[in-house]
This record gives C-alpha cells, sequence and structure tokens, in this order.
C-alpha cells in the first residue's frame, strides 16, 4: 500500500474481496430467503386448512381461539420450512436461479 498525496492506494482486488458480497451474492441469498418463506406460507396454508370447520364448536370456534390458531400454525410452518427438508424451498429457489441466470 503506498501512499500518494496523503491518500492511501488499495489495489482493486483488495478493495473488493473488503466490499463484502456481491450483487449476484446478495441476489442469490434474496433468492434463497424468498423460497424459504414461500415454503412457510405453503405450509401455514396447509395446516390452516387441515384443520375443519366442521370439527368446530362454540368453545373453540370463537375469534380469539381462531386468532390464536392462525399465529400458531405461522410459527409451526415457519419453524417447519426452517427445520425440514420438505424440497419446497430448493425447488423454488433452482427454478427461479436459472431464470435470474438467464437474464444476466
Amino acid at each position: 500500500m503506498e501512499l500518494t498525496s496523503g491518500v492511501p492506494y488499495l489495489s482493486p482486488s483488495l478493495t473488493a474481496a473488503q466490499s463484502g458480497p456481491s450483487a449476484s451474492d446478495r441476489r442469490d441469498q434474496d433468492l434463497r430467503t424468498a423460497a424459504q418463506g414461500f415454503e412457510a406460507i405453503f405450509l401455514t396454508t396447509l395446516m390452516r386448512n387441515g384443520r375443519s370447520e366442521a370439527f368446530q364448536d362454540e368453545l373453540t370456534g370463537s375469534n380469539a381461539v381462531r386468532s390464536s390458531q392462525d399465529m400458531f400454525d405461522m410459527q409451526v410452518g415457519q419453524m417447519l420450512s426452517s427445520k425440514s427438508r420438505l424440497g419446497i424451498a430448493e425447488a423454488v429457489y433452482r427454478q427461479f436461479s436459472s431464470q435470474a441466470a438467464r437474464q444476466e
């Protein structure tokens, strides 16, 4: 590193290494995050629709109970999508990453 006019000179390779992930790396990470979110929404919807309205009575059919069940379903859906290997997120990622690569 040389000093020219009091300003340190940094080689382009050093600057690139220090600047963080590239745009394609960030795009890849964003796509993985979106695919994981899609899987969580899918699992939440699956759980929510699996609970049949026919089995609900006055006690379990109230708005408060439904809201609690919806929040529970969302949490379980997020946990399942992050811990399990259902393959939904991976399939979404593969589908859209190939499209993103063609656009570049």
